[in-house]
């Protein structure tokens, strides 16, 4: 019995440790996207702590500039990582509720090292007041791939039209 356990927990390791090593970097840029949508979401009763624990996951999918840009908002600046997780803390801690999530999502990967990716992110707050707001925006993502890991290099804001 023992024995059937031991060899079912290396037939497992071996499966995770393939997928995570072999997947493809579409996956791993899918997967990206995945955890910065889980990191960016605060419940209300979320603490300082673990608020900055997700604020520091956030900041290790940035590049160490990171160009951020939007006609509809009047702005194109380019983040350091500290930056960005000083914003990220302090939007997150300002509000009851966060929750960010994409959709749509399309990846086109490049043989250099850099990749595209485009998708709908919707941007959910609840304020301190209670007052819920969603922003809506089509966003086009430049990435790029140092040692191994994909980091978000460039974020455009494209506004969505009203139908």
């Amino acid at each position: 019995m023992v024995k059937k356990s031991v060899i079912a927990v290396i037939v497992v390791a071996g499966v995770l440790f393939a997928y995570f090593y072999f997947a493809s970097d579409e996956a791993k840029i899918r997967r990206e996207f995945k955890n910065i949508s889980k990191w960016a979401s605060r419940e209300r009763n979320d603490s300082k702590i673990e608020t900055a624990a997700r604020v520091n996951q956030i900041r290790a999918l940035f590049d160490d500039e990171c160009r951020f840009a939007s006609e509809t908002y009047g702005f194109d600046r380019t983040y350091t990582r500290q930056d960005i997780s000083s914003r990220t803390f302090s939007m997150m801690s300002q509000n009851l509720e966060t929750e960010l999530n994409f959709y749509d999502l399309s990846v086109d990967v490049a043989g250099d090292g850099t990749a595209r990716a485009t998708a709908t992110a919707d941007f959910i707050v609840t304020r301190m007041n209670g007052e819920r707001i969603l922003d809506t925006h089509e966003i086009d993502c430049r990435m790029i791939k140092k040692e191994g890991e994909w980091l978000f290099k460039e974020i455009v804001l494209v506004q969505i039209l009203e139908r």
